[in-house]
């Protein structure tokens, strides 16, 4: 949200010819920080999301491997 809010008062102060060469400069650091942040929420979601998918894999994996172990190998 704060990405597109930037980016419309960026707009707006194009639209309006407000907008000299220190406040582009402005907002393009600004808009600059701002995806830097996301990226790096984006990483720490996916690498989180990444070890809990890992983890249920590996807990059904060994609940799989547990109960086949239970099973008789002597034919009735």
């Amino acid at each position: 949200m704060l990405l597109t809010v930037t980016i419309g008062r960026f707009i707006d102060a194009l639209a309006n010819q407000q907008a000299g060469m220190s406040q582009i400069y402005g907002y393009g650091l600004r808009l600059l920080a701002i995806a830097a942040v996301l990226l790096a929420a984006g990483l720490v979601s996916g690498w989180t999301s990444m070890r809990a998918a890992a983890g249920l894999a590996r807990n059904l994996r060994n609940g799989l491997f547990e109960r086949i172990q239970a099973y008789s190998f002597i034919d009735n």
